[in-house]
């Protein structure tokens, strides 16, 4: 379980609340595990550079076509009354005989598509047959077909849903069988991961998609940033320490973990806030960005496991407004 901290406010960055003691003069671990975790390329000029030079091409927003989508996962779908294929409204096709619906939020780059008639039957007592490797050839092409960017994606993780069944009527024994097969894939802009994005296709024994999630906002990055605003490497790490002081108690993390991505405006920032929503001025706005997870030791027989910290820290000051 994770706990998702949005972000450590800029202007708050290094400094602490007036009375209140240093994270490190009350838990001096705090400090070790920040330096340990916070990249080296963290406050390097070049490195922000790069990051800020990156090129993308067409977004979701422009390629996804509902013929191809409707093709890619082998069904039959007809748009709600009203539903335009421009513009930022929600839209719905649906298969009124299956029961099956996608929905459609873009730009804001959400697709969810469902079908109930290709749900796993346990009652069969059967394991679904299919391969890794094929469900994951599916399910690359229902994101292609989709319509999301193929350099955007990321190494695919394939996994097995596994469930517990049992024909309460036949009195069976309780069987454990493969239910689905789950392919799911990050965002990758140039080799730097991008936070907050992803998708999974979940593949049914018919060999059929069964689910297909996207989130996968169109990319670009906050204008006015600049290379000139990269924030020394003390600074990111001070903001690290000081949040983990700010909400953890000593003893409450065994150790820290951080990378550098992109990462939404709103998060970094949360005076982004006020245009961050799907369809404001920066909605597809990113910036580069410190995501960080403080994990909790292992509990203890008896003791409830402490969930996963994670929060994200600016690594560039934020453009003028």
């Amino acid at each position: 379980m994770k706990r998702l901290i949005r972000a450590v406010p800029f202007a708050a960055a290094g400094v602490l609340l007036a009375g209140s003691a240093p994270a490190q003069e009350t838990c001096p671990g705090f400090r070790d595990m920040a330096e340990a975790a916070v990249p080296t390329a963290a406050g390097d000029r070049e490195v922000m550079a790069r990051l800020l030079g990156v090129k993308v091409g067409a977004q979701l927003s422009q390629s996804f076509d509902p013929a191809t989508a409707e093709k890619a996962v082998g069904d039959h779908l007809h748009p709600d009354a009203g539903c335009r294929r421009a513009g930022a409204a929600p839209c719905f096709y649906r298969n009124r005989i299956s029961g099956s619906v996608l929905h459609l939020k873009l730009p804001a780059g959400r697709a969810t598509y469902l079908n109930p008639s290709r749900r796993f039957l346990g009652a069969r007592g059967v394991d679904n047959p299919v391969t890794e490797a094929e469900a994951q050839r599916l399910a690359l092409a229902g994101f292609a077909g989709f319509g999301v960017p193929a350099a955007e994606m990321g190494p695919p993780f394939v996994r097995a849903l596994m469930a517990a069944t049992q024909d309460a009527a036949l009195k069976t024994k309780t069987q454990i069988l493969k239910a689905e097969v789950h392919v799911n894939v990050q965002r990758h802009v140039e080799g730097t991961p991008v936070f907050a994005s992803r998708l999974m296709a979940a593949v049914s024994a018919k060999d059929q998609i069964a689910r297909l999630y996207v989130e996968w906002p169109d990319f670009s990055l906050l204008p006015g940033l600049s290379p000139a605003g990269t924030r020394p490497r003390p600074a990111v790490v001070e903001s690290v320490v000081e949040k983990m002081g700010a909400d953890n108690p000593c003893g409450s993390v065994a150790h820290v973990m951080a990378h550098i991505a992109y990462v939404p405006a709103r998060l970094a920032d949360p005076q982004e806030e006020d245009n961050g929503g799907a369809e404001g001025e920066n909605a597809g706005a990113f910036v580069p960005a410190l995501v960080v997870f403080a994990v909790p030791p292992e509990a203890r027989d008896g003791e409830v496991q402490l969930g996963e910290e994670q929060f994200v820290v600016p690594l560039l000051t934020p453009p003028p407004r």
